[in-house]
């Protein structure tokens, strides 16, 4: 949750909430799409970029 606060400030409103409707509240991409009006493809979008972000934070934290 912390790694999550910490990025959160670096995306746009809609990036986040299509982030955290989908990958938090596990809602399909196609009713928070519907939800944002958004296309889908840009929740999807915005769960890669924001999943990114969190790998890059978390490198280094973790031994692999």
């Amino acid at each position: 949750s912390r790694l999550l606060e910490q990025i959160r400030p670096r995306f746009h409103r809609k990036t986040w909430l299509a982030f955290q409707g989908q990958m938090l509240d596990g809602k399909p991409a196609d009713v928070v799409a519907q939800e944002l009006q958004i296309p889908i493809e840009a929740v999807y979008v915005a769960k890669s970029r924001v999943l990114r972000a969190l790998r890059q934070e978390a490198a280094g934290l973790v031994d692999c």
